[in-house]
């Protein structure tokens, strides 16, 4: 099981790497979820906790299929940037 903050961490890369892959600006994001864009920010780096909702609406937003498209399903999916910085 993960801990909370490498957690918050590989669920917040996912965030940004979706919203990058779309193309999206964390403005952009903040403003379709009702977030200002430094909460974007702080959960896309793993330092700001997020609830069941906001998770939901950053999902719907980001355009994922279910949920969970956002979380690691196990430690080996955490993502490259995470376990670097998890390392320092």
């Amino acid at each position: 099981m993960l801990n909370q903050e490498t957690f918050l961490k590989a669920v917040g890369s996912t965030i940004q790497e979706k919203r990058v892959a779309q193309k999206m600006k964390a403005g952009d994001l903040a403003k379709s979820v009702g977030l200002s864009r430094a909460s974007i920010s702080n959960l896309e780096n793993g330092r700001q906790n997020i609830s069941a909702y906001q998770l939901y609406k950053i999902a719907t937003a980001l355009d994922c299929v279910r949920i969970d498209d956002l979380m690691p399903k196990t430690k080996n999916q955490v993502p490259a940037a995470v376990k670097a910085w998890l390392k320092n």
